[in-house]
């Protein structure tokens, strides 16, 4: 395959927004694409490609190099592009003649030993994987050593593609239909959801612009399935967001009932408005947690709660591929911290003998298994008792990490 010096020139100034301004990775590509309509198909894909395999492997390609990975935040585009070359190196070696037309003077057969020996040598598995030590570590003290390096070798793989259907307005029936019809391929992964093959514009088909389907992970769309949602009930969603799981849930309510969705960013509520719109989910009202916001209005109100805890986002990495380097000690701190509080705040919205479910896209015990064991020996706890718990691997599937836990309130 060719290598265009324009198509590198973009991967390694995109890698410089990431790592050197800190961008998050997914804004950063979407501009890129955003400046260049032009590029076809092929080459979007090979770029988005290349900068999401960096993204995943730089400590290890920068190993490769001879690099220090500890100055990566200060180094310059020119670096960036040769990573640009070790991983086309070390995922399309049969494409070496275009790697030396471009990088003349690096030397391939060096990278490769030092790639080698960085396979070969089991202690630098952080370097090889490319995670911070102090992260490696505490996985490693908080489950099996054996259970975290399967989902860390996992995480480090792409993401796939799934859509749940929008049984309120159409069945699987009719979207498999269009899907034929534009050689879309799919799996059938249960009546609402699907798995979608390959790369596919799918938001420029009609039917998602009529909310006929929304893109969402297969286990995220467990979460909600947790729920037990009736019909005609009320559901408080705490953490709503974008809205995902609160379109789900309007699903499951069959156009009766109305779910509460809070949150405290007003552009992501916005956008689920504009979803809910599109989705034809009129049971939706979306409340903003401001300074003026009152959660005594809300007590006892629910019959279903779900907090879906903001969290360190380790379940998700294969999507969001730079941020385990733009985690700290600190911010986990402080985000076991949040979780913590929003428990004890969130659970008085529940109704006696109503469920909450408790969720993370996290895979890390301590803001999962032990967040619950402290919660239910708390005083407000102590009302609620567990029902069931568990954490979806990502090294159990092809899709993204997460933990629910089932709360029934008994008093």
């Amino acid at each position: 395959m060719k290598l265009y010096p324009n198509l590198i020139k973009s991967v390694a100034e995109t890698l410089v927004q990431v790592f050197v301004n800190q961008q998050i990775v997914e804004q950063a590509t979407d501009k890129l694409f955003k400046q260049n309509p032009k590029w076809g198909s092929r080459d979007r894909r090979w770029v988005q490609d290349k900068i999401y395999n960096i993204c995943r492997f730089v400590r290890a390609y920068a190993y490769a190099l001879g690099a220090n990975w500890n100055e990566i935040n200060h180094q310059k585009e020119s670096f960036f592009s040769q990573l640009v070359a070790v991983s086309e190196l070390l995922t399309n070696a049969e494409n070496r003649e275009e790697i030396v037309k471009n990088w003349p003077d690096l030397d391939l057969d060096l990278i490769a030993n030092n790639y080698q020996t960085l396979e070969n040598t089991p202690e630098l598995r952080p370097v090889l994987q490319s995670i911070p030590e102090w992260l490696d570590g505490l996985f490693c003290a908080q489950m099996s050593e054996e259970l975290w390096a399967k989902n860390l070798a996992a995480l480090n793989s792409p993401a796939s593609v799934c859509v749940r259907i929008n049984t309120d307005l159409t069945n699987q029936k009719n979207v498999l239909a269009v899907l034929d019809k534009k050689e879309i391929g799919y799996e059938i992964l249960s009546e609402t959801a699907l798995l979608i093959k390959g790369k596919q514009q799918l938001t420029q088909l009609d039917i998602f612009q009529k909310g006929h389907f929304e893109i969402q992970d297969f286990n995220s769309q467990q979460l909600a399935l947790q729920l037990d949602v009736q019909p005609h009930q009320t559901v408080i969603d705490t953490c709503a967001g974008a809205g995902g799981k609160t379109l789900q849930i309007a699903n499951l309510l069959q156009k009766s009932g109305r779910i509460i969705a809070l949150d405290i960013e007003v552009l992501k509520l916005a956008e689920l408005q504009k979803r809910a719109q599109r989705a034809q989910a009129k049971n939706v009202q979306t409340v903003h947690i401001d300074a003026y916001f009152n959660p005594e209005k809300y007590h006892n109100t629910a019959q279903r709660v779900l907090i879906d805890a903001p969290c360190s986002g380790t379940g998700v990495w294969r999507r969001h591929a730079d941020a385990k380097y733009k985690l700290s000690p600190e911010t986990l701190q402080k985000l076991t911290e949040t979780q913590a509080s929003i428990l004890q705040q969130y659970s008085h919205f529940c109704q006696v003998k109503g469920l909450i479910v408790y969720a993370t896209c996290s895979v890390l015990p301590q803001e999962n298994q032990l967040q619950i064991a402290n919660f239910l020996q708390s005083e407000q706890g102590q009302g609620f008792e567990l029902q069931s718990e568990r954490t979806f691997y990502p090294a159990d599937s092809q899709f993204d990490g997460f933990y629910c836990a089932v709360l029934k309130r008994n008093r």
